[in-house]
């Protein structure tokens, strides 16, 4: 095999690992033309699919190159893994095609690398182990797969296709611990297949240029950038970095597939971003849309129009951990669905940078329901506490306004409203992420009636308690028949006390159904039923 390698350091313009090339299948038959004799030799050409629908095609132009069918792993019984556990040995598996209509030499090299998973990774800097991450354990931002020489592809017949797999340690997630802003192990790994045949990779001998276009502008590249929110595996961190000497502009977007059902991820699930401190900081606010902040570092998903502005700092390397929270109320009629979240390099979203995926699984069988209580009144500039229902598992409760701008956590929320107002309520159970809502309304109100006792009541007395606000300057209870709409009670409250509680005799009222009301300042403001028997 004429073959071409060469190494190069870290300040070189070259890639870090020995690479390969095979020139061409040659048949030993000499073609002689206008005197010149030629030994005959057929080109092959290998590829990687991008997509199902990958021909080999050069630009491929998927609009999701990061999620390969060619590329998975197994475990070494051969089973399909999708949630791989550190510190274990898989095979990474490759399927190489050969579109041309001759057999390849069986000298072409398969080429592997992985990466902590992120969203603006380039090549190579995010994929070799010469970069360790700024963090106590030091651990690398990605390594080399089996041999930094590559490995040997054995001939792959005409128009076929040949699996080949490369034993690989898994490292362990663990070790990343102090390497982002958030406390779950939720950072996982993503790999890069490359192919060296005849032909020279687009881009490869470049120190910086992103991973999209490597695997976009050559068939001999693909990527697999996929996670799996499942079970309780509904949090996800990935990078965003700029390795570059300048400053950078990126433009997050969150990009939903429908499945066979045209159904959409927000169907069924709320999805939320959590940005560490450095993120926070790099956000243009002024172009910020479709999203709100739920707390100082989390942004809830609120519109198809989402779009994530970011000025990323030269050198910058920064985490997010993405929420998938499925809705106990809602149910899919096909359980999984795709969204992807991809970098822009502008704002009108026209040139990609990089992206990552995740398939969604959705698990039935979970029923816990949300309960903010009644709906409540509450005097002008007097407090009202709202109570939650608790759920049997372990769950978080947060309140927020209509608005989903977040108010408080707790079981109990005690507010003083101006106005009338409504609360929504979210629980969210820890172990898996599966969440439900509810509304509750608290009315702010001039006066109010607590209570009535007994009620119904089927002696000649009732006790009605009640409250008016110090602003009111008239009070009246009056108490009408249901039945004939007439007015057979009326007590002028004004010389009371504006919390009091006042007899009121029933001796004549016949049985039936009586709407006991409070006149504030001439206008009713409330009223409660009171059952004669």
């Amino acid at each position: 095999m004429d073959e071409a390698f060469f190494y190069a350091n870290t300040h070189d313009t070259q890639i870090e690992t020995p690479q390969y090339y095979s020139n061409r299948a040659c048949l030993g038959e000499i073609l002689t033309l206008n005197g010149v004799s030629n030994e005959i030799c057929l080109y092959t050409d290998l590829h990687i699919r991008d997509s199902v629908s990958d021909n080999g095609t050069m630009p491929s132009n998927v609009a999701f190159n990061w999620d390969s069918p060619d590329i998975w792993l197994e475990d070494l019984s051969g089973n399909r893994v999708e949630n791989p556990t550190g510190n274990t040995y898989y095979n990474v598996c490759v399927r190489i095609h050969n579109r041309s209509d001759y057999p390849s030499t069986g000298d072409e090299r398969l080429f592997l690398n992985w990466a902590k998973a992120g969203i603006n990774d380039y090549w190579y800097e995010n994929w070799t182990s010469y970069n360790p991450l700024p963090c106590s354990t030091h651990p690398y931002k990605g390594g080399v797969i089996g041999s930094p020489n590559g490995m040997t592809i054995s001939s792959i017949p005409a128009n076929s296709s040949k699996i080949e797999k490369v034993l690989w340690l898994m490292p362990m997630g663990e070790d990343y611990e102090d390497c982002h802003y958030f406390t779950e192990d939720s950072w996982h790994f993503c790999l890069l297949a490359r192919v060296h045949d005849y032909d020279t990779i687009a881009h490869e001998n470049e120190q910086q240029t992103g991973v999209y276009w490597l695997v976009r502008d050559h068939n001999n590249v693909a990527q697999k950038n996929i996670y799996l929110n499942k079970g309780a595996s509904h949090k996800s961190v990935i990078s965003i970095s700029n390795p570059t000497a300048n400053s950078t502009t990126r433009f997050l977007r969150l990009l939903k597939r429908q499945n066979n059902f045209e159904e959409k991820i927000t169907g069924f699930a709320e999805v939320s971003l959590t940005l560490d401190d450095d993120l926070i900081a790099s956000i243009n606010y002024d172009l910020l849309t479709g999203a709100k902040f739920v707390n100082d570092n989390t942004l809830l998903i609120t519109d198809d129009d989402f779009v994530l502005p970011l000025q990323l700092a030269s050198g910058q390397y920064s985490t997010l951990s993405t929420s998938v929270n499925f809705l106990t109320n809602k149910t899919p009629q096909n359980d999984t669905t795709h969204f992807d979240i991809v970098a822009y390099t502008d704002d009108d979203f026209s040139e990609i940078a990089g992206g990552q995926g995740f398939k969604n699984v959705y698990t039935t069988g979970r029923t816990f329901h949300a309960n903010a209580g009644n709906d409540t009144a509450v005097l002008l500039n007097t407090t009202a506490t709202i109570h939650a229902t608790q759920i049997n598992e372990d769950a978080t409760y947060r309140w927020y306004d209509k608005q989903r701008n977040y108010k408080h956590e707790g079981l109990n929320y005690s507010i003083a409203p101006s106005q009338t107002s409504e609360y929504i309520l979210e629980v969210t159970a820890l172990d898996d992420g599966y969440r439900d809502l509810d509304t509750v309304k608290v009315n702010v109100v001039p006066g109010c009636i607590r209570s009535i006792t007994p009620n119904p009541v089927g002696s000649n007395w009732v006790v009605v308690s009640c409250e008016y606000a110090a602003t009111v300057t008239s009070a009246q209870l009056l108490v009408y028949n249901t039945a004939t709409a007439t007015l057979v009670g009326n007590y002028d409250l004004s010389n009371m006390e504006n919390v009091s509680s006042l007899d009121v005799e029933v001796t004549n009222y016949p049985a039936g159904s009586y709407m006991v009301a409070l006149a504030c300042d001439n206008a009713v403001c409330h009223s409660k039923t009171l059952i004669r028997q």
